[in-house]
């Protein structure tokens, strides 16, 4: 049957220990072993907490979040509107019509499309803000 390792508590804040650690794991102490009984040792610059980083936490804007889904919802309909309005404009100064019109109305509603998505990437690195406490 294995046995088990004694465990003691640290002199210093009374966490448990185990037997031959260096260190208490909770207050950071160096420990020295007498047999089976532990005793601090002197103050080390090494046994000292570790200087706390300072911690960056993510605030979100709303109103840029509503900006956001704003441009995403406008941006079929602006592309459509566009399409249409390049057709009927065309059409009005070339009353005969030919294949040109279609590909010019999309080229108009592909571009409105691209401004939109270089919009919504433009609001999107804005969204959230560093916060540090």
């Amino acid at each position: 049957m294995p046995t088990t390792a004694a465990t003691t508590t640290c002199p210093e804040c009374g966490a448990p220990v185990k037997s031959g650690d260096k260190q208490c794991w909770m207050c950071y102490r160096p420990l020295e072993w007498d047999g089976t009984a532990v005793k601090t040792a002197s103050a080390s610059p090494f046994g000292e907490r570790p200087v706390q980083i300072p911690r960056t936490y993510y605030r979100t804007n709303p109103w840029a979040v509503v900006g956001l889904v704003l441009a995403a919802l406008a941006m079929i309909p602006a592309a459509c509107i566009a399409f249409f309005v390049t057709c009927l404009v065309s059409l009005s100064a070339n009353p005969r019509g030919d294949e040109g019109i279609l590909v010019v109305s999309a080229g108009a509603a592909f571009i409105v499309f691209v401004g939109f998505c270089v919009l919504i990437g433009m609001l999107g690195t804005r969204v959230s803000r560093p916060v540090r406490i």
